[in-house]
């Protein structure tokens, strides 16, 4: 027999579509914040700032630990470094006309060991909107021995970063970095475990509609609207005798302000099979 050879169609290399802005006024307005700096500085400062006289021997420390604290904030939130944080503490009290001195990187690297500063989140009384997606990153260097060994590896690596966004806000909630092979819905519960509000409603592609994070979810916030497109090969299951099918109506709006583009919004229906 004369075999013949199959012909595979060609795949059209179509045009991306292009996001554009429309709100262009407003975003233009939002880049140029992100580098705004706002500080307040309480009127009680200097009388804070040097630690009073105490009758214990030896020489008393010249700051207190609340200096130190403030500066170690400032270099936990704009992550510097701790001769740059001396520095931009010199220039805050240089702009605001403040005669106080101000600790060396070394006073503060030694100061630090003993003082623990940790930022607090922002509290909100509402719960939150959650959007869930992962995202690759490539590794580059592969370390010189193994380079002079066995030279350049032609495959990529790569790792997952698992981000959970407040759509409010637009602060990252949860994240976490897993390998590539790791599936998205495995990191669900890892995600939620660093979340310490109760949630109104989550978004999230196809690859979270899995029975394992519906489960997380409720077992978190048992109110919450979760909002994930079916599967190709989603079907009804039967749960102790009912039957619940999950029915997805596309909507053009995120959910609680998220742009997440055509989010769907979940209408569950749940009936006896008698």
């Amino acid at each position: 027999m004369k075999r013949t050879k199959r012909t595979l169609k060609r795949k059209t290399n179509a045009p991306k579509p292009r996001y554009r802005v429309r709100n262009w006024a407003q975003y233009d307005r939002a880049l140029v914040q992100r580098a705004a700096l706002t500080l307040w500085i309480a009127d009680d400062l200097p009388n804070h700032w040097c630690p009073p006289a105490t009758p214990k021997r030896g020489a008393p420390q010249r700051y207190s630990d609340h200096a130190i604290e403030v500066m170690l904030t400032l270099r936990e939130v704009y992550q510097l470094t701790n001769r740059a944080v001396e520095g931009l503490m010199r220039s805050i009290f240089q702009l605001a006309q403040i005669d106080l001195p101000v600790p060396d990187h070394t006073t503060l690297s030694r100061r630090g060991r003993k003082v623990s500063v940790g930022v607090p989140k922002r509290s909100r009384g509402e719960p939150l909107h959650l959007a869930i997606d992962s995202i690759g990153l490539k590794v580059y260097g592969e370390g010189e021995w193994q380079v002079r060994q066995h030279g350049a590896s032609k495959r990529r690596t790569w790792r997952k970063v698992h981000l959970a966004v407040d759509c409010a806000t637009g602060t990252v909630a949860a994240v976490a970095v897993t390998e590539a092979r790791v599936h998205d819905s495995t990191v669900m519960e890892a995600l939620l475990s660093q979340v310490a509000y109760p949630l109104a409603s989550v978004a999230a592609d196809g690859a979270y509609d899995r029975r394992r994070v519906y489960a997380a979810l409720m077992r978190h916030s048992p109110g919450v609207q979760i909002a994930i497109p079916p599967r190709r090969d989603a079907r009804c299951r039967r749960i102790r005798g009912t039957r619940t099918c999950v029915l997805f109506v596309a909507m053009g709006v995120g959910v609680g302000g998220c742009g997440v583009g055509m989010v769907v919004g979940i209408v569950r229906s749940v009936w006896s099979l008698g």
